[in-house]
Order: C-alpha cells, then structure tokens, then sequence
C-alpha cells in the first residue's frame, strides 16, 4: 500500500515494509513526524508500514478482512521507527 501512494508522487520505495525501513528516507522523531512520513511497526524485526495522516492517525493496509483503515498511531503493534521520503 505505502509503495503504491508514493509511486503516485513519483517517490521510489522498496516493496516490503522491512526494505522500505532498511532503505529509504531518513529517519525522524515521533516529536517531529509530519503527514506524509512513513511508520513501521513490528517486534523483532519490521513486518508492517502505515503512513501519518496527521492528528495521531495513520492510514494503513491492516488485513484482507478489512482492508485499507485509519487506526491510532499506537493501535497495538509496536512502533519501531518513522522515515520521512517526502521533502
């Protein structure tokens, strides 16, 4: 999903969540985050991506089920770190 919404703003990321962590952008605070900056979350290593939507939101591919949600920042995984692609 993240690697979709950044093609469509001509931003390149890898396609998995722990590729896109390892490779791209830069990493900011949780103090700092901006809409638009990708998260991660995951436990010992990085198996999911949500991009901040602003206002302690992100919006993310959360399962087949229920496909494509806005959930809290903190909704239950841990956060492992956020990256900003977006200058």
């Amino acid at each position: 999903f993240a690697q979709q919404i950044m093609k469509h703003f001509n931003i390149s990321i890898a396609r998995s969540s722990r590729e896109q962590f390892s490779s791209s952008g830069y990493a900011v605070s949780e103090a700092d985050i901006r809409p638009g900056d990708l998260v991660y979350y995951g436990s010992s290593s990085v198996n999911h991506v949500g991009i901040y939507a602003g206002n302690g939101q992100i919006i993310h591919a959360n399962d087949e089920s229920t496909g494509i949600i806005m959930s809290n920042l903190h909704y239950g995984k841990p956060l492992v770190g956020i990256k900003r692609v977006i200058n």
